[in-house]
């Protein structure tokens, strides 16, 4: 009997490189605020202890303008991401605040109670006065980028990549990114798409409550790479009232279109280079992650996404990669016979 053809699921997939004393931090599933040449400088200063210094001080200067400003706010991560993201004074003409083009100042409370609800479920620790902990976390927020001179646009960016399962998608980040040290988390595409629209659904029904209508774009995906600028050929998850099987087929459709007679030349959607941008925090345990850490593979980390191999998941991973090889293997000897 002929086995039925295995179809490569399309994954998105980001990458974090954050460390501090050879230590990854999570915090890179909240966007970054700002991108600041001077704070990275200080991060690479020929002796590292006086860039550290250094670099400490800068973070208190921070701390010290919120607890001026605030004396009633409690010191916390939430509290001082809502200044950041507000009111923070530009006092360095080498730090430029990330754009917010699309995601509207009446928005910013959507994005202070996503902050909130990682607190709640524990992914975010928002203890108060816990200064180390704060530093990093600043820290993070001030490593953004600049691409061609301007700020990225704010959210948190992914990359498109072509896997049959979550072991497949593993070895592949193996393979390409062994020399690295960073997290890597990623999911099915689909899978993705339904968690926003869930994200998406509760806001629309919090802002038809409030008398005001939901618009800021949640999901935008470029067909090439361009710091998040929305243009003429994004694709924007609901626009003209579309679901998310719509915006999934015409993703699909755009990476498999052989020819661009609608597309401008330049405009071509390139999966290696495609940027997809989410305009929220989230939440790490809808992902599959992993960390390489000094050229060593840590397999599906934390312990929530390596208990999803244990047991009847990975059994029938175990049947399925059989399946595959067979199939793999067929077509290799008939190809062989055919030359």
């Amino acid at each position: 009997m002929q086995q039925p053809e295995i179809q490569p699921q399309l994954y998105i997939y980001t990458r974090k490189a954050f460390t501090i004393n050879n230590v990854l931090q999570n915090f890179d599933l909240i966007p970054k605020l700002f991108c600041s040449e001077h704070i990275s400088k200080l991060m690479y200063q020929p002796t590292y202890k006086i860039g550290r210094d250094m670099l400490n001080l800068e973070l208190e200067n921070i701390i010290a303008l919120f607890t001026d400003r605030y004396p009633e706010k409690e010191l916390n991560k939430v509290n001082i991401y809502y200044f950041l993201l507000t009111e923070y004074d530009l006092y360095d003409i080498s730090i430029k605040k990330i754009n917010l083009h699309y995601l509207q100042p009446i928005y910013w409370h959507v994005i202070m109670d996503t902050l909130n609800n990682l607190v709640n479920d524990g992914y975010l620790d928002n203890s108060p006065n816990n200064i180390p902990s704060i530093h990093s976390f600043i820290e993070h927020l001030f490593r953004g980028h600049v691409f061609s001179g301007n700020a990225m646009e704010y959210g948190l960016y992914f990359s498109f990549k072509f896997a049959f399962d979550d072991n497949d998608f593993y070895r592949y980040a193996q393979r390409e990114y062994a020399s690295n040290s960073e997290i890597i988390y990623f999911m099915r595409f689909d899978s993705f798409l339904q968690y926003v629209e869930r994200v998406k659904n509760h806001y629309v029904d919090t802002f038809r409550e409030d008398g005001l209508e939901f618009q800021a774009p949640l999901l935008y995906v470029n067909g090439g790479w361009d710091a998040g600028m929305i243009g003429n050929y994004t694709l924007v998850l609901g626009e003209n009232g579309e679901n998310i099987n719509d915006f999934n087929q015409k993703i699909m459709d755009r990476i498999n279109s052989e020819t661009y007679a609608y597309y401008a030349e330049y405009e071509k959607f390139n999966i290696q280079d495609a940027e997809i941008v989410y305009q929220l925090p989230l939440p790490i345990q809808i992902f599959q992650s992993f960390q390489i850490l000094n050229n060593q593979q840590i397999p599906f980390g934390p312990d929530y996404s390596r208990l999803r191999l244990q047991g009847g998941y990975y059994d029938k991973y175990k049947k399925y990669k059989q399946k595959y090889m067979q199939l793999k293997n067929k077509l290799t000897l008939e190809a062989k016979s055919i030359n």
